[in-house]
């Protein structure tokens, strides 16, 4: 890493552009936190079974026992949803267009697709969505891409006739994984309805500090001076499983 006094300043139309995205996003944070963030709490402690006294119906309640029925029902819709999902051989289909005389090729798009599928652990992130939908009534998932590599076998000439060396080759591969998002780490337009009808969402969250450093080495993100704690005490209290790491807010315009 650099010197701090070595990293380049923010231009500023750079500036103006993170003062408006930094005005939008705590305006979306405090509406979020203002209608939602009392009653998600509740569900979450109602659902791993944790008592609170402000969860007491009257003053005179003694007993601090959370009966096991939410989460009964939780789970219970939750394997109703993912039978109707996964219960078929394939929990996916792809039409073919009426035009297409060839049936094969969407075949073969089907069968990469279930193999890359599994390679991505599509439907471990479909069951932590689902999941989370089912104790904060919302269901966010985020699509990641990115590039990878993969071994594959291979053999080449020696030179010699009749025999191979006989080894693995490396090969790029375009990666899509489903990330499941606790609506508590999401932030969306207040006005909007749906995806396509707001401004932007960010999805914010503590991530290791090695990421960061190699985001910063590669050019992914621009180089500052960071700390090995995160400087968001609101988001470490909603975070405290991810351990104090620094926090990064990604954005997506739409």
């Amino acid at each position: 890493m650099k010197d701090a006094d070595n990293y380049k300043p923010l231009t500023t139309l750079e500036k103006r552009l993170v003062a408006f995205v930094i005005e939008h996003t705590d305006s979306w944070r405090d509406h979020r936190d203002t209608n939602y963030l009392t009653q998600w709490q509740e569900f979450e402690r109602l659902w791993l079974g944790k008592w609170q006294h402000s969860d007491k119906n009257r003053d005179s309640e003694r007993s601090q026992i959370i009966t096991p029925a939410i989460r009964q029902a939780i789970d219970s819709r939750q394997a109703e949803i993912e039978e109707a999902i996964f219960g078929r051989k394939d929990f996916f289909d792809i039409e073919d267009d009426v035009n297409d005389k060839n049936p094969d090729d969407i075949a073969l798009i089907k069968r990469n697709l279930i193999e890359d599928f599994k390679k991505d652990k599509i439907k471990k992130a479909i069951t932590q969505t689902n999941q989370l939908g089912e104790v904060y009534g919302t269901g966010i998932g985020e699509l990641i891409i990115s590039e990878s590599s993969e071994n594959y076998p291979a053999s080449k000439d020696i030179g010699v006739p009749g025999i191979k060396a006989v080894g693995v080759t490396e090969k790029p591969r375009v990666s899509i994984k489903l990330k499941p998002i606790s609506p508590k780490n999401f932030l969306i337009d207040a006005n909007a309805l749906d995806l396509d009808d707001a401004m932007g969402v960010a999805i914010e969250e503590f991530v290791s500090l090695h990421t960061i450093v190699a985001g910063m080495t590669s050019g992914k993100y621009r180089e500052c001076n960071i700390g090995p704690e995160g400087n968001d005490p609101d988001l470490a209290r909603l975070r405290q499983k991810q351990g104090q790491s620094p926090a990064l807010l990604r954005l997506s315009s739409s």
